[in-house]
């Protein structure tokens, strides 16, 4: 039995994998992310997302009350702040529509 090479992208290929698995985050998990404009995103970005409890309803729900471009950061932000739909539905019942990210963070 001869030596198989094995080059450096399989390596790194293999370790995000791996640390991927190590996080509990599925191809479904990715893909739905993706659908929901999520695409381009790193490892780490999607660990962050998965360590922070960002799902891929919550990302839904925030895209169909109009947050459609919310970057990793934002929705990490929203999540540590415990900002919740209802919280936002709450806060645009009593002070508009046109209530900013930030403004809800504030």
């Amino acid at each position: 039995m001869g030596a198989h090479s094995v080059s450096p992208v399989f390596i790194a290929e293999t370790e995000e994998f791996i640390e991927l698995r190590n996080h509990d985050i599925s191809i479904n998990f990715i893909k739905s992310m993706y659908e929901l404009g999520l695409k381009n995103l790193e490892v780490d970005e999607f660990i962050e997302l998965r360590n922070h409890n960002v799902t891929p309803r919550f990302v839904r729900e925030l895209r169909e009350i109009g947050f459609k471009d919310l970057e990793v950061d934002e929705l990490v932000e929203l999540t540590n702040h415990h900002v919740t739909l209802r919280f936002i539905r709450e806060m645009r019942e009593q002070y508009g529509e046109s209530l900013s990210l930030s403004q809800l963070l504030e």
